[in-house]
């Protein structure tokens, strides 16, 4: 069983399985007094998502034409399921965006889903009525990132979590009018740790997840306005050395657009100013460090702040949470307008004091790890570096990759319709300017960005005459599962940097 989901009348529950030899997931349905699981749609798809409408026998589903990943991420549609007589009764015209899940209305009228933004790079929230079969954005001019949400009894209002900025909220949606209120701030890891919030059905009363710089999550609930911690899950880490993130913003050198992010700096005595730093990129791209709980095999900043380090958390363009133009902005250019956002940040730290310039590094994983290799080959500024998950070149990472839509989606078109886009921005490319001493990891059996990315970077990189190491994690693909694994990661990361830095 991969997923289920319980009917309005709490008597059958809907789940997918794979039937062997396929790996597409097909739906079924349990009545808790037969439970005998009964097929609730005959069809050769695969089902990426479902969710049960007004009565116990509509479903909504998003499938797709195989499991791969590509296809579920690219190819998916929105279709109703009558389960009575296990038929499509109507399927929507309309596009989906990549990681979209549904949200059946309790009236059965609309179903929330992730609709592609005007370039299709990035997702935005979107509302399509079954009734006319038309979508609409759910809050077209808002900065706000929905990260998830649920509907209210009357179908009238959506709760959930939104991203702004830096920062996550548990908010109140009037779909009507589109009207956003701000409930409560809880940051939490809002990418592996979905759903973050449940709220009762009249939405006074709701438990969500909650962290800080200090303390991972934690379960809070939420009665008339009051909240309450009602978990201790992490006591030890009372006993770490752990630093408090600032918020802080910038402008771009150039056009002068605000930027946001955070830094992380040592609370140490003695700590002499400015501090070696490091700029942590973050993956996706359209995702966003948000100011919370740091750690595993992406969050390195508490780490390297317990060891010296200010650490540089920023949020460029290409990120979640400023909207969709500020998402968008890197399209057909990445390592362009958000290269220079980074940049300029830096530069900020240094004026203020805060970096030295003679002690710069900078590392990230996946769309970060492309990043970091792009930036070793556009400046020697950076005295190390730690790439994750790279893509040193795009077009083979497009002809490579489990996700080549991708590579379509940021450079605008396919390799035959985009060459020259294609090489402009493939570090690859300008691998001999590179001098920084550069640590390059990679899981063995990455689907995403495969292996072939960083041995043919580390290759270049070598015959340029550039010190660099190549670690390859067996067993792990693009997200790490093995906490071993993490922990020599970890150590590998702070020995490059030391070596270099201190």
């Amino acid at each position: 069983m991969a997923e289920f989901r319980w009917a309005p009348n709490s008597q059958i529950i809907a789940f997918t399985s794979a039937a062997p030899p396929s790996s597409n997931l097909s739906l079924y349905t349990i009545n808790l007094r037969e439970r005998t699981p009964q097929i609730a749609l005959e069809s050769k798809q695969h089902i990426a998502d479902f969710s049960w409408g007004q009565t116990s026998s509509t479903l909504a589903i998003l499938q797709a034409p195989t499991s791969q990943f590509n296809d579920i991420q690219s190819s998916s549609a929105i279709s109703l399921v009558d389960t009575t007589t296990k038929k499509i009764t109507d399927t929507f015209a309309t596009k989906i965006g990549y990681f979209s899940g549904l949200k059946f209305s309790p009236d059965g009228k609309r179903i929330l889903y992730s609709a592609p933004s005007r370039t299709k790079a990035s997702v935005r929230a979107a509302i399509l009525d079954v009734r006319t079969g038309k979508s609409n954005l759910l809050l077209p001019d808002n900065s706000e990132s929905l990260i998830e949400a649920q509907w209210s009894a009357d179908s009238q209002t959506l709760y959930g979590s939104l991203l702004d900025k830096n920062n996550v909220y548990i908010s109140r949606i009037d779909v009507a009018s589109g009207k956003v209120e701000h409930l409560h701030k809880a940051n939490s890891n809002w990418l592996f740790a979905s759903p973050t919030a449940d709220f009762s059905a009249d939405g006074e009363t709701y438990l969500y997840l909650k962290e800080t710089a200090r303390d991972p999550a934690d379960v809070w609930i939420s009665k008339s306005g009051n909240h309450s911690k009602i978990t201790h899950l992490n006591p030890e880490v009372s006993t770490l050395q752990l630093h408090p993130i600032q918020e802080i913003r910038w402008q771009n050198s150039e056009d002068r657009e605000w930027i946001h992010g955070m830094l992380i700096t040592p609370e140490m005595q003695g700590q002499p100013k400015p501090l070696p730093l490091i700029t942590l990129i973050h993956g996706g791209p359209y995702w966003a460090w948000w100011n919370g709980w740091q750690e595993g095999y992406m969050g390195w900043g508490q780490l390297l702040a317990s060891n010296g380090y200010a650490v540089f958390l920023p949020n460029p363009r290409g990120s979640d949470g400023g909207g969709e133009k500020y998402a968008d902005a890197i399209v057909e250019n990445p390592g362009g307008v958000d290269f220079k956002d980074i940049i300029s940040g830096i530069d900020q730290l240094i004026q203020d004091g805060i970096a030295d310039p003679k002690r710069l590094g900078i590392g990230g994983f996946s769309y970060g790890g492309f990043m970091t290799s792009w930036a070793i080959t556009q400046t020697d500024r950076f005295k190390a570096a730690v790439a994750g998950g790279i893509i040193s070149d795009w077009e083979s990472m497009f002809a490579t990759s489990d996700l080549p839509d991708f590579a379509i989606r940021t450079l605008g078109g396919t390799p035959t319709e985009r060459p020259g886009t294609y090489r402009a921005w493939s570090p690859l490319k300008y691998a001999t300017q590179a001098s920084t001493p550069t640590l390059l990891y990679q899981g063995a059996e990455d689907p995403r960005t495969p292996p072939s990315e960083a041995t043919a970077f580390h290759q270049a990189l070598q015959e340029a005459g550039t010190t660099t190491e190549l670690i390859l994690f067996e067993g792990e693909d693009h997200y790490f599962k093995d906490h071993n694994n993490t922990i020599v990661l970890l150590n590998n990361v702070l020995r490059w940097f030391n070596k270099y830095l201190k």
